[in-house]
């Protein structure tokens, strides 16, 4: 079986499927965070809010993301089939 063959195969496509989608939701995850900490850089620099709830909005924010990555990292791994 030539190369070209086994680049055209039911499975090989299937695992190209899965491979472009995987790297879709990891751009997708990394614009979300991007656009979380943008604007509270943002809002910081406008001086929106006081400089006492600065340090406890980053924080905050960080850990928000650290559960959902806990909780939603292993549903995504539990939904998706085996290639």
């Amino acid at each position: 079986m030539a190369v070209s063959d086994r680049a055209t195969t039911p499975r090989a496509k299937l695992g190209l499927y899965h491979t472009a989608r995987w790297v879709g939701r990891l751009y997708l995850f990394a614009v979300v965070v991007a656009l979380a900490y943008g604007s509270n850089w943002i809002i910081e620099t406008a001086g929106l809010i006081p400089d006492g709830y600065i340090g406890t909005l980053w924080a905050s924010l960080s850990v928000l993301l650290v559960i959902i990555g806990a909780v939603f990292v292993p549903l995504l791994l539990a939904t998706t089939s085996d290639i």
